[in-house]
């Protein structure tokens, strides 16, 4: 027989009683800090100039787009995940709150520091992350929750290597992955779909944008989330769900597409990194048991992407 599935909706507190996860968020987002990370857009790399800081905000990823808004998406894909459990692993009850909460309060650092995609954070900002998280946690739920609580909750978003970290980098990860998908979605529609109100060059440039970062997304997500498929349940029935997806961005990516990466000025080999990440993750996606299962194997794309990188 498994183990019971906990898919709390709030946490003990250091009285003996309860505090919902949405009060918490709330709380957080009434405060000076909430309030400049609401302030803040997510995704700023893959924004046009000319497109506004409104038209990205109402852009089709919606919610995502907004750093303070984003935190109860990805706790809702960590109830997902423990609903989902292999019930012979599932997490305890004391486990499961951790998980929700690190979901909810992952991301308050950025409201002193700044968002960046996955792949541009430094070993520094990492580290400057990590000192503020300690600073807000403290700040926002001490006394409420214990030492030991909070510590857990810190470890849980900074530490990818301890047990309850290595879930919530799998579940950020999905959140990744889904936001990719989400603007690959987009960028498929006909012209006048991508987004309503824009002229049909902005509506080039927003859709050209929304390739991009499915293309980053992808290079950088599939094979770390294929890895954790073996090990966790949940993200394999996620990959499952969304195969055909995935298999598109890689046989529908325009290979130009690439040459954005040359454009920002960042770094000169930057271009050729992301095509080889790119690669790499559309080669273990074709072999995975998502692809062979579903007689998927021939799914290379037309368009060789090596091209990108010369």
């Amino acid at each position: 027989m498994g183990k019971e599935i906990h898919v709390p909706n709030s946490i003990d507190t250091v009285d003996g009683g309860e505090i919902k996860f949405s009060e918490i968020h709330d709380k957080f987002a009434q405060s000076h800090f909430g309030q400049h990370l609401d302030g803040q857009l997510r995704w700023l790399r893959f924004k046009p100039a000319s497109i506004s800081r409104e038209a990205w905000i109402g852009a089709p990823l919606g919610a995502d787009m907004n750093n303070l808004k984003h935190m109860p998406l990805i706790a809702g894909l960590t109830r997902s995940f423990l609903k989902h459990q292999d019930p012979e692993k599932a997490l305890n009850r004391t486990d499961s709150q951790i998980m929700v909460l690190a979901s909810e309060v992952h991301d308050w650092a950025e409201s002193i520091t700044d968002d960046k995609s996955f792949d541009q954070k430094t070993v520094v900002e990492d580290e400057e992350e990590a000192h503020m998280m300690t600073f807000l946690l403290k700040r926002m739920l001490g006394g409420k929750l214990s030492r030991e609580t909070l510590m857990q909750v810190y470890s849980t978003v900074k530490d990818r290597d301890s047990r309850l970290g290595k879930i919530f980098n799998a579940i950020e990860r999905v959140g990744y992955m889904r936001s990719g998908l989400n603007a690959w979605t987009a960028s498929s529609r006909p012209p006048g779909k991508v987004m309503r109100g824009l002229s049909p060059e902005l509506e080039s440039e927003l859709r050209e944008s929304l390739q991009w970062l499915a293309s980053n997304v992808a290079g950088n997500q599939v094979g770390k989330l294929l890895e954790y498929a073996e090990i966790y349940r949940p993200v394999g029935i996620y990959l499952e769900s969304v195969r055909n997806r995935i298999s598109d961005v890689f046989t529908g990516m325009p290979v130009t597409i690439f040459e954005k990466y040359s454009a920002e000025g960042e770094k000169e080999n930057e271009q050729i990194t992301q095509v080889q990440k790119f690669l790499r993750a559309h080669k273990a996606w074709k072999n995975s048991k998502f692809v062979q299962a579903a007689g998927r194997a021939d799914i290379d794309n037309p368009q060789e992407a090596e091209g990108a990188a010369g």
